[in-house]
């Protein structure tokens, strides 16, 4: 049955297992399972704090990604991810919605509005569902479905950017090609066969602690640069500062997840895909904020375009 056949991927790997059920056929990642409820304290902190209707009702989504999360790791079955990705999809509607209300202003862009939320959340979960069917290994299923996520949560970042930053496609493209170097090296870090040119960088302790405080550097600098070069506020600045800094941070903490043969070594005594939960609710909760002020996007237009008016006249 569909309700009792297991996902199987590394999520659980240095998490405390238990079977359960009447046939025992569910598994409990404790860790996995508490760890979930990041993503409620993220939607609490957002209901307090935003300002938009939209925004409040995207930190209840956070609420519905709490539970999926828990069904997910409280059974470990095809139904719990499934359920962890319904709530995801749904919620990231919002987010997109509030890029598409930035980008589209007009009357004549409200079907757009409306509509590319709708396709984008089909299409995220359209992917993962077809590679179940199609009986696809489930961390390839995981993978494809943490990279949908990502993809949304970079592409908030990067319309942010360039509402917010003076010239933005040199800082944008500069931040990409971080990106492009950033996730080969930490996945080779992680033990993932890789390019003999990026094994290189990884190839002992020392050659990796100076390859990651090299991008760490530029990492820096690349964010520094981007602040001399910044026109909104400041807390908007640090939300996508730490939006894309814990998405990267979390997939570090859970590579094992979508590479198969990588529960080895520390990652057998130590629950790091708690860090994956951990770290993407601060994601999400900052993407809350990041919402809060695209939403309003339409409303500072219009404003300084009355604004201008009334100055001619």
């Amino acid at each position: 049955m569909l309700l009792e056949s297991l996902f199987q991927n590394d999520d659980g790997c240095g998490d405390w297992l238990s079977e359960w059920g009447e046939k025992r056929q569910f598994v409990m990642q404790f860790a996995n399972t508490v760890s979930s409820l990041f993503f409620l304290l993220s939607g609490v902190e957002i209901l307090m704090n935003a300002s938009s209707p939209r925004a409040r009702a995207y930190g209840v989504g956070n609420w519905f990604i709490a539970l999926g999360a828990a069904c997910f790791h409280s059974t470990n079955t095809v139904m719990g991810f499934l359920a962890d990705i319904v709530a995801i999809a749904s919620c990231s509607t919002l987010l997109v919605s509030g890029g598409v209300c930035a980008i589209f202003v007009g009357p004549q862009s409200e079907l757009v509005q409306l509509v590319l939320p709708m396709v984008t959340a089909f299409g995220a979960l359209l992917v993962p569902s077809v590679m179940l069917m199609a009986g696809l290994p489930h961390t390839d299923v995981w993978g494809a479905w943490g990279g949908l996520l990502a993809l949304i949560v970079i592409a908030l970042c990067i319309i942010v950017a360039a509402l917010n930053i003076n010239r933005p496609v040199n800082v944008i493209v500069f931040a990409l090609c971080w990106v492009v170097m950033y996730v080969p090296w930490v996945m080779a870090l992680s033990g993932f066969p890789s390019s003999p040119y990026v094994l290189y960088f990884v190839a002992d302790t020392g050659i990796a602690a100076c390859s990651g405080l090299l991008l760490s550097l530029t990492y820096t600098g690349m964010l520094l640069w981007a602040f001399t070069k910044w026109t909104g506020a400041v807390s908007t600045y640090v939300n996508l500062l730490l939006s894309l800094t814990c998405i990267l941070l979390g997939l570090g903490c859970t590579v094992h997840s979508f590479v198969p043969g990588m529960c080895n070594g520390v990652r057998q005594n130590f629950p790091f895909h708690a860090g994956w939960h951990l770290f993407s609710s601060i994601t999400l909760n900052r993407a809350g904020h990041l919402l809060d002020v695209l939403v309003n996007v339409p409303d500072t237009i219009k404003s300084k375009t009355n604004g201008q008016r009334s100055h001619q006249e």
